[in-house]
C-alpha cells in the first residue's frame, strides 16, 4: 500500500452527551472528505477519540469509511495500545472489516525498550494488514531516534511511519538511511517542513474542516511548489494555531461545532475547550472566512456549511 498526500484523522461525532455515535453525521463528515479530494482517512486515531470507541463502534465506522470511499481513497483503522494482543485483536477486526491499513501507536505508559517495540510490531505485522506506525514521544513518552525508526520501517508489512516530533530534520535523517522511507508528518503546523525533508503527506487534524484547501496545499507541496504551497499555508496558520491551544482533538470539534458541522460532544476524558480558546478559535474563523469571502458568526450563518468548507 502507498499512503501519500493529503489523509485526515476523522473525528468521531457524537450525541447523548457523547454516549453514542451519531452516524449520520459520521457519514456526511466522510462525504466531505470524499468530495474534498482527501486521499485517506484514518478512523478512529487520537483525533476520532478512539481510546474511547469500543472494538464495535471502530468497526461500524471503518464499514461506513469503506462503504462510502468507492476506493476513492484509503481507510486507515486505528488498532495500536500499550497490548500487544488488543492491538493484534483490533488490527484483525480491520482487516476483515476491509481496511486498508492500519495505524500503531508506539505502546505508551509502559514504555517498552526497543526491542520490544521491534517485536511489538513484528507481531502487530503479521496479521497481514499494512501498519503505520505511529510516532509521538509527547504521547507516549518514547522517542525514537532516525536509525530506530528506519530499522521499525523495514518490518515486512511497515508501509510507513507517522511522525509527531517537533524536528523535521529528523524526516531527512531517516530518509538518508532508507531512502524508500515513506514519512507522514502528524503535525499540520509542520507539514510543508517535512515534506520538504523528504515526507510524502500529511495525517492531519485541519483537514477536518478544510479538505479541499488542505489537500491544494499538501498537492503543491508535493509537486515541489513550496512557494505557493506556503502562500496558500499562510491563510490557515492562525486558525492551525489556535486549534492547538487545547489538546487534540478538543480545538477542532471546537472549530467544527461553530462551522456547524457537529455538536460539540466528546467522551470524558475529553472535554469542551474553555471559554478563552472558543474565542480566540472563533476568531480565527471569521479571519479565514473573510479571506474566502464569507463572512462568518458564531456558525455559517446563511451557509451550507458542507458546501462551503470542502
Amino acid at each position: 500500500m502507498k499512503l501519500q498526500g493529503s489523509i485526515v484523522a476523522l473525528v468521531t461525532p457524537f450525541t447523548d452527551g457523547g454516549d453514542a455515535i451519531d452516524y449520520s453525521v459520521a457519514k456526511s463528515l466522510i462525504q466531505m472528505q470524499k468530495d474534498g479530494g482527501t486521499d485517506g482517512l484514518v478512523i478512529g486515531g487520537t483525533t476520532g477519540e478512539g481510546p474511547t470507541l469500543s472494538d464495535d463502534e471502530l468497526e461500524s465506522l471503518v464499514n461506513m469509511a469503506i462503504d462510502l470511499s468507492d476506493d476513492s481513497f484509503k481507510i486507515i483503522a486505528t488498532c495500536g495500545t500499550n497490548c500487544t494482543r488488543k492491538s493484534i485483536k483490533r488490527a484483525q477486526i480491520a482487516k476483515q472489516a476491509g481496511a486498508d491499513g492500519c495505524l500503531a501507536t508506539v505502546p505508551y505508559y509502559n514504555k517498552p525498550c526497543f526491542r520490544g517495540l521491534f517485536s511489538h510490531f513484528s507481531a502487530l505485522a503479521e496479521v497481514g494488514l499494512p501498519v503505520v506506525i505511529y510516532h509521538h514521544p509527547g504521547r507516549t513518552g518514547i522517542s525514537l531516534n532516525a536509525e530506530e525508526l528506519a530499522t521499525l520501517h523495514q518490518i515486512d508489512g511497515v508501509v510507513a511511519i507517522k511522525d509527531c516530533g517537533t524536528d523535521p530534520s529528523l524526516i531527512a535523517r531517516i530518509c538518508r538511511i532508507m531512502p524508500e522511507a515513506r514519512i507522514l508528518s502528524g503535525n499540520d503546523d509542520l507539514t510543508l517542513p517535512v515534506i520538504k525533508e523528504g515526507g510524502v503527506g500529511c495525517i492531519s487534524v485541519i483537514g477536518n474542516l478544510m479538505p479541499r484547501q488542505w489537500k491544494k496545499i499538501l498537492s503543491l507541496a508535493l509537486e515541489g511548489k513550496h512557494d505557493e504551497a506556503l502562500d496558500c499555508y499562510k491563510e490557515i496558520e492562525a486558525l492551525i494555531t489556535a486549534l492547538n491551544l487545547e489538546v487534540n482533538p478538543q480545538g477542532i470539534k471546537c472549530a467544527m461545532t461553530l462551522s456547524g458541522l457537529i455538536e460539540n460532544k466528546l467522551r470524558l476524558p475529553m472535554v469542551p475547550v474553555c471559554e478563552e480558546t472558543e474565542k480566540a478559535i472563533a476568531l480565527a474563523l471569521n479571519e479565514w472566512g473573510k479571506s474566502k469571502g464569507k463572512g462568518r458568526g458564531k456558525r455559517l450563518v446563511g451557509v451550507n456549511a458542507f458546501e462551503f468548507l470542502r
